[in-house]
């Protein structure tokens, strides 16, 4: 038996049927050939294909309503364009459309009516095709009594509007009036006409001029956030302007800073023009409705919403479809810092605003009015910093995802260092300073001049400790700071050092007088021993005659060993470099000391400053 395909109509028809593009046609049109090669599908076809979604279910019942609902023409099949059709109708139609689909859905009998009984065999099949992954665990009454809460509820909100109107209804009402007959009036893309009649209701649609009636909800009728302005065609251009509310904190240790923003962005969507040239404001709440940018802040740490006493958003709405949307946001970004000279630093930090996820294609971030774009900065105050300048950028953003356009605020953070001179630089001066104090004491005062000495090199000592509590504990960066304290600690305790050679020089000149008194003293007592030997006793000396041979004399020991020489010239060699570098007159150290510690510390000073400040 040969198979009967069927050839859909022409892609430009089916383009013009329904809101979909020729490319996304012949996408939609590939997926159903390998589904259904024939080009049709029956029953028995699409629920096997249906039941592939809800495996843990019994799908037949459900696909059954839906495949009615698709067989508009009552054939039994299926065909490309009826499949096409209602999918442009659920994912891109109005919401009268949407209406109208599902209430052919829920109308099983097809009599124009939606009764009770109707609407309980839907939402059955509907559990049935969940199965057991239900929550909560569903009871067999379970979908009456879904279907008579629905039912209830809506006899209430009708009751009510009766109410409501009270005795000026006309005609009278009796008492099960609003059981028998009522009118609710939705405003849409059309305004609907419900009537209900015991349990059932039945649809009239009659056709309202949009752009006669500025109400958000006609504004929005067949509206689909989901799709951005000029889908498929150009790119959305999205105006920013920021107001800077606050910079809270800058964190050197986190590398960041905090701040407050009111960030407004300005586009077009042509689904939202209105007759008129006013504008009107909308409650915040509605955004949800409309379609707005993905904007995020790019290096953002953490950043949130303000929400009292309501979210802090504004939505406008302007007659030729600009839409203005501002928010307030107090976000945290990084700022990579160089702390080479701190605390005489200039930061660069940045707030980089972007899409995350639609690229260059889909939306044009642009400042609105560059640089004057931005306001708020010229009039922060911050505890430590002065905001020297800053400027506005629009860059490209490369990533794997695609080509992202990124708008860039610049500005330089610059620090005040009086705090640090006051707080850091002018007390480690004075603890060096102090530390010469010393040098007018006397060598003989060890306690006092020891006490100066260690005092100030554990002042200077807790001084470089308080001075990094608030930086970065990485070694990473030699700051400007800790150059300036590592001199000073240099300075201090060179004060020390040069006291304890100064002790040491005074106590071995002490012990080579001492040294010398006695080595006199010893020479006297020899010469009066010898002078009353000689005195006391004589002695008479006889020599002996010696015959000297030539041959017969040994040199060896009339000569000095090659090795004790030496020694010998080691040892004087020695003892005049000791002579060389002792020193004569321990007071002279004090004396040069109170001369040199001041002028090379004044020389370093001056290149330090000159240094950190204009380089």
């Amino acid at each position: 038996m040969t198979m009967v395909c069927h050839r859909p109509e022409g892609l430009e028809q089916l383009e013009a049927q329904t809101n979909f593009t020729k490319r996304e046609l012949q996408v939609l049109y590939r997926g159903f050939k390998n589904e259904c090669p024939s080009g049709v599908v029956n029953e028995e076809t699409f629920k096997q294909i249906y039941a592939q979604f809800f495996p843990h279910g019994d799908a037949s019942t459900y696909a059954h309503y839906l495949f009615n609902a698709f067989d508009t023409t009552q054939t039994g099949s299926v065909k490309f364009e009826d499949f096409v059709t209602a999918l442009s109708i659920l994912l891109r139609g109005t919401v009268h459309e949407k209406l109208r689909w599902t209430f052919n859905l829920y109308d099983i009998n097809k009599d124009g009516y939606i009764n009770k009984e109707e609407m309980m065999d839907i939402v059955k099949a509907i559990y049935d095709m969940m199965g057991k992954y239900t929550y909560p665990v569903l009871k067999e009454d379970t979908p009456r009594q879904h279907v008579d809460v629905f039912f209830q509820e809506m006899m209430d909100i009708v009751k009510a509007i009766y109410d409501m109107m009270g005795k000026y209804t006309y005609p009278v009402l009796k008492e099960d009036t609003p059981r028998q007959h009522v009118d609710v009036f939705f405003q849409d893309d059309n305004i609907m006409r419900t009537y209900v009649r015991g349990n059932q209701f039945n649809t009239e649609v009659r056709r309202s001029d949009k752009l006669s009636l500025p109400g958000f909800e006609n504004l929005t009728a067949g509206y689909n956030k989901f799709l951005r302005p000029n889908f498929g065609g150009e790119p959305v251009r999205i105006a920013l302007t920021l107001d800077i509310a606050s910079i809270s904190s800058v964190s050197e240790s986190d590398m960041d800073y905090t701040a407050t923003i009111y960030l407004r962005q300005r586009w077009t969507d042509q689904r939202l023009v209105f007759e008129g040239n006013k504008s009107f404001t909308l409650d915040a709440r509605l955004v949800e409705f409309l379609w707005v940018p993905d904007t995020y802040i790019v290096e953002s740490k953490k950043s949130f919403l303000h929400e009292v006493t309501v979210g802090n958003r504004l939505v406008r709405l302007f007659s030729n479809g600009t839409v203005l949307y501002a928010l307030r946001i107090t976000t945290t970004v990084a700022c990579n810092m160089d702390l080479s000279k701190y605390p005489m630093d200039t930061q660069t930090c940045k707030l980089q605003l972007e899409s995350w996820g639609y690229d260059g294609n889909d939306v044009e971030f642009s400042w609105l009015r560059g640089n004057d774009s931005v306001r708020g900065l010229e009039n922060l105050r911050l505890a430590q910093y002065t905001i020297q300048r800053y400027f506005t950028l629009v860059t490209r953003s490369q990533q794997e995802t695609g080509n992202y356009t990124r708008l860039v605020l610049q500005f330089e953070l610059r620090r005040n260092v009086l705090y640090f001179i006051l707080e850091t630089y002018v007390p480690s001066t004075f603890l060096v300073v102090l530390s010469w104090v010393s040098f007018w004491i006397s060598l003989d005062s060890v306690p006092a001049r020891t006490c100066i000495g260690v005092t100030t090199v554990l002042s200077m000592t807790t001084l470089m400790i308080g001075s990094r509590t608030s930086l970065p504990n990485t070694n990473c960066f030699i700051k400007a700071i800790d150059v300036y304290l590592g001199i000073c600690f240099s300075f201090v305790f060179g004060a020390l050092l040069e006291y304890a050679i100064a002790h040491y020089s005074s106590l071995q000149q002490m012990e080579a007088k001492n040294k010398g008194s006695a080595k006199e003293a010893e020479e006297v007592n020899i010469t009066n021993i010898i002078n009353s030997s000689l005195s006391s006793f004589k002695r008479k000396i006889s020599f002996a005659t010696i015959e000297i041979s030539g041959d017969n004399v040994d040199y060896s020991n009339l000569t000095m060993k090659t090795s004790d020489k030496f020694k010998f010239v080691f040892r004087e060699k020695m003892g005049r470099i000791v002579d060389y570098f002792t020193i004569q007159n321990p007071s002279n150290v004090d004396r040069y000391s109170k001369l040199l510690f001041p002028l090379v510390f004044m020389l370093a000073n001056v290149f330090y400053w000159a240094y950190y400040m204009y380089f």
